[in-house]
Formats: structure tokens, C-alpha cells, sequence
């Protein structure tokens, strides 16, 4: 595990030294060690530290903050910075500098949020890095289009076993009836049990979502990146 954490510690670094760096992903399985990886890195690495968890207090705040600027801006109001002025107000001390790294932490819990980042690393000077949940990230989606979008069956919870395997997510289409495998990998990992499912005829497709791809279609096979799932059409 030692040896884990130093070659991901060593990828941050990397990420940092390099020229033009962009919004850094770290995403993977829960309970793996992300958010002590990244905030270890980020008080070794950087002079100031804005730190933001959408599972706590403070992701409910931030996302409350960011709310009242979107508000105002609908109302008429314009700032020179909308980004700087919602971390300013989240942390009053906040400085926009090379030398500064905002975290957002699980990610996953606003779509709207994540779909905001690239916004946020064009406005500001900062660093940004994100992490997140690839189950999570997918769940509330497919909680999404099973509420008032109506567009798939979805019951609580999802997930199913077949055999001594497990399924990530299992659920139908409103309008086809069409029945989908959802497994949510990182890397290489194989989804053995799905297959077995969709080879048995006990669902139409199978839907891989992976934190590594570029995504295609075999057969009954989708295979797309994991923040792609909210464009994918059952």
C-alpha cells in the first residue's frame, strides 16, 4: 500500500511541475485513500489550501454560496470574477495565486458543480483538483432519470447479485422496456459477472462505465468514460 500511495504521490507531483497543467481528476473506489492522498500533497506542495467535501457541512455551504451568486447574475447582478467572488465568500482569506489549491471532494454529489470545473481552472490562477466516486458519480445519474424524468425503472437500491457475483446497477427503460447491466470499473478491472448475465439472456445490454476509455459499442457491449453517463441514451 506504501508503494501505492508513493507512486500516486509521485503522478501529483508530476501533475504540478508540468507546463499549462490543467483541472486534476482523481478518481476510484471509495475508502481508498484519495482525500488523505491529495490533502498530504496539497499541504507539502502548496502555500494556501481551500478545501470543499459535497458529502459535508461545507459542500451544502459552498453549493448554498454558489446558488446566491448564480441568483444574483439572473437578476441582473455582474461581478469581475464570479468564480473568485464564490471562494472568496466560502473562505474570506481565499488568494488566487500558482501557490493556492482549491479540492473539491466527492465530486460526484453535484453534476452541476463538476460540469462548472473547466469554468472555474479558466478563471483563476489556482490550482484545482477533484475527486470522486465512480459508483457514486453513476448512481446519481440513474437516480436522476428514475425520478421526475421518468425515463428509466429505478428502485432503491439498484444494485442485484447473480450467483456469487454482484451487479453494480440493474434496471429497465420506461418507453423500450429494454433491460441494462450497469457495471462501474476502474482500469483494467473485468465485469465477469455481468457478462454472464447478458450471455444468459437476463438483460438486453450491458453498459461498462470506466474511468480509462475513449468508449465504443461491441455487440451488446457499451463501453463509455464514467462522466459520460449522464449524455448516454438507454
Amino acid at each position: 500500500m506504501k508503494d501505492l500511495r508513493r507512486a500516486a504521490y509521485k503522478r501529483l507531483l508530476s501533475w504540478k511541475q508540468s507546463p499549462g497543467h490543467k483541472t486534476l481528476e482523481v478518481s476510484g473506489a471509495r475508502q481508498v485513500g484519495k482525500t488523505y492522498l491529495v490533502n498530504k500533497f496539497a499541504d507539502e506542495q502548496y502555500a494556501h489550501k481551500v478545501y470543499v467535501n459535497l458529502l459535508e457541512l461545507s459542500g451544502e455551504i459552498f453549493r448554498e454560496i454558489y446558488q446566491d451568486i448564480r441568483k444574483e447574475m439572473k437578476e441582473g447582478k455582474r461581478f469581475q470574477n464570479p468564480v473568485k467572488e464564490l471562494l472568496l465568500r466560502y473562505e474570506p482569506d481565499f488568494i488566487d495565486s500558482s501557490d493556492t489549491v482549491v479540492i473539491i471532494d466527492e465530486i460526484q454529489e453535484s453534476a452541476e458543480i463538476y460540469n462548472r470545473i473547466r469554468e472555474f481552472t479558466r478563471s483563476l490562477e489556482s490550482d484545482f483538483i477533484v475527486t470522486g466516486s465512480y459508483l457514486g458519480f453513476v448512481y446519481l445519474d440513474i437516480k436522476r432519470r428514475g425520478g421526475a424524468a421518468g425515463e428509466l425503472t429505478f428502485e432503491m437500491p439498484a444494485f442485484a447479485t447473480w450467483g456469487q457475483g454482484e451487479l453494480d446497477f440493474y434496471t429497465k427503460t420506461v418507453y423500450s422496456g429494454k433491460t441494462y447491466v450497469i457495471e462501474v470499473k476502474a482500469g483494467k478491472n473485468s465485469a465477469k459477472t455481468a457478462m454472464k448475465v447478458l450471455e444468459k439472456g437476463k438483460a438486453d445490454y450491458l453498459l461498462i462505465a470506466k474511468g480509462n476509455t475513449y468508449g465504443g459499442r461491441a455487440g451488446r457491449i457499451y463501453t463509455i468514460p464514467v462522466y459520460g453517463i449522464s449524455k448516454f441514451k438507454f
